[in-house]
């Protein structure tokens, strides 16, 4: 009678395993420009950065306005075109900026807490 048991732990196990090495996530990243400003997506991509967080990175070489459009609409999930975006977020694009990678001094985007009126 106990084998009965045991079988059906290691096929829920090995079913498990197999349901946790699913396929890596697609993801579409534009970029407008193939100078240093993007230079951190192509070297994510050579090391394969974006593999080791499971997805299935796709470099979309694009203008900042048709990767805006592209956003918007689906057809990329990760614009790389930060001020583009920004401005068409303060003119009422449905986009969000989740993360910001600047060489730059770090004052160059201050926190948002400067902008609060109250």
């Amino acid at each position: 009678m106990l084998k009965f048991p045991i079988l059906l732990l290691a096929i829920i196990l090995s079913n498990g395993m197999a349901l946790a090495q699913s396929a890596p996530e697609r993801i579409r990243i534009s970029y407008s420009s193939g100078g240093m400003t993007s230079i951190d997506l192509f070297i994510a991509r050579d090391k394969k950065y974006f593999q080791d967080q499971k997805l299935n990175a796709e470099l979309v070489r694009m203008s900042a306005n048709l990767a805006i459009t592209a956003g918007i609409s689906g057809d990329i999930d990760v614009l790389g075109s930060i001020g583009s975006a920004i401005r068409s977020i303060q003119r009422g694009a449905p986009l969000r900026v989740v993360s910001v990678a600047s060489p730059g001094p770090k004052t160059a985007f201050p926190p948002a807490a400067l902008y609060d009126a109250a």
